[in-house]
């Protein structure tokens, strides 16, 4: 266990120990071939004949803020001058603990363009961060070893693309490095014409939001150039279906709680644009039964679906190189950790399983039973909280 995280460890389990009343049993799972009766109230395991707490010395689901906030104030080292023409490669040269060194790009457009760009980070993960942003919207978040190619759509005008790496204030890892390169810049036309809404209530708010020509109407190339739609959505009780939001293809992020409390939306199709869905963004969701998570998602956060009593099923595009749903197990699974990091009620986790992340079935209403096989050696935080 890190150092850092000693402390918070021992205050948790003082805290715990507190908290913990005997009020019987409120989850049953199978693991290693024994009953596991799983305490709501003291979120822990606990066998038939002794105690099987969860490994307090996996820490990879807790929030970025969180762990920038224990390890120090972050300060900024380096920030270049913005680039009004100049699209060079960008790596940083920040190796010191609890800084930050970032690149300005400004981007100048005329018409309708198409920005790609690779991107790459070798670092500790879930601690040091490489983060691009599009005008305020988070393109990129990730940490570890990843890399890969993002494109997004630009509309007519200036944009500012910011690309940065924060370090936290310990341990670093692997070549501790990040950056952009190839970046690139093309007009791009849309299909003509307006889109088809399925719900008209969908279709107003789209209009009210993003009717960048005042023409009463909401167009491909309109849907496109949205980089990103806030809280627009939450607790929206009206909205059933937004299929369409597949045409929102210059989307990088679905935000926290984006679509939070949509008590009547039965099906969404996320567009393959999108590389980062944060914490709660479909929590209590209680009509939705199905979602698929397209292959440019790299970026999972917390409780995604937490409180969809209905979800039955979860499906990761086969050619995601950062989360899988294999064995047609109902789930999202981190592929080069193999931990399953969001369930459902239907899900079936696979024996290649080795961690169960935080929150992976937070408020899974009506689960009551669930296996988990020999492979699963880590069991995090509130895995099973409020599943009754």
């Amino acid at each position: 266990m890190k150092q850092k995280h000693y402390l918070t460890f021992l205050l948790f389990m003082l805290f715990c120990t507190f908290c913990s009343v005997a009020l019987g049993h409120d989850f049953e799972a199978t693991y290693n071939d024994k009953t596991i009766y799983y305490n709501i109230t003291s979120d822990e395991a606990v066998y038939s004949s002794g105690t099987l707490h969860a490994p307090y010395s996996s820490f990879s689901g807790y929030s970025n803020s969180t762990l920038s906030a224990e390890s120090g104030s972050i300060v900024a080292t380096e920030e270049d001058e913005s680039d009004t023409e100049n699209l060079d490669d960008w790596e940083s040269t920040n190796h010191e603990h609890n800084t930050t060194d970032s690149h300005t790009y400004q981007l100048t457009v005329s018409g309708y363009n198409k920005l790609t760009f690779d991107w790459y980070v070798s670092s500790e993960s879930y601690y040091d961060i490489l983060t691009i942003t599009l005008d305020d919207n988070t393109v990129i978040n990730n940490s570890g070893e990843y890399s890969g190619t993002a494109t997004t759509y630009l509309s007519d005008g200036t944009h500012t693309l910011i690309v940065s790496y924060r370090k936290d204030g310990s341990v670093s890892n692997n070549n501790d490095n990040a950056g952009i390169r190839n970046i690139t810049i093309t007009p791009h036309s849309f299909p003509e014409g307006n889109i088809t809404f399925a719900d008209t209530n969908v279709k107003a708010l789209c209009i009210e939001n993003w009717d960048t020509n005042s023409d009463g109407e909401f167009s491909f190339s309109e849907a496109a150039t949205v980089s990103g739609i806030g809280t627009v959505f939450q607790y929206n009780s009206d909205i059933t279906t937004f299929n369409e939001l597949q045409y929102f293809i210059g989307l990088t992020t679905i935000g926290e709680y984006a679509f939070y409390g949509c008590t009547s939306l039965r099906s969404i199709e996320i567009p393959n644009s999108v590389t980062t869905i944060q914490r709660q963004a479909f929590s209590r969701c209680p009509v939705l039964t199905s979602i698929e998570i397209p292959n440019s998602v790299s970026n999972m956060g917390e409780r995604v679906f937490a409180d969809c009593p209905v979800l039955t099923s979860i499906v990761v595009a086969s050619d995601n190189p950062y989360y899988d749903s294999r064995d047609n197990c109902n789930a999202i699974i981190e592929t080069s950790t193999n931990r399953l990091v969001a369930g459902c009620k239907n899900t079936a986790i696979p024996n290649t399983v080795t961690s169960i992340g935080n929150y992976a079935f937070y408020f899974c209403s009506g689960l009551t039973d669930i296996d988990i096989p020999n492979s699963v050696t880590t069991i995090e935080y509130y895995v099973f909280e409020s599943c009754i």
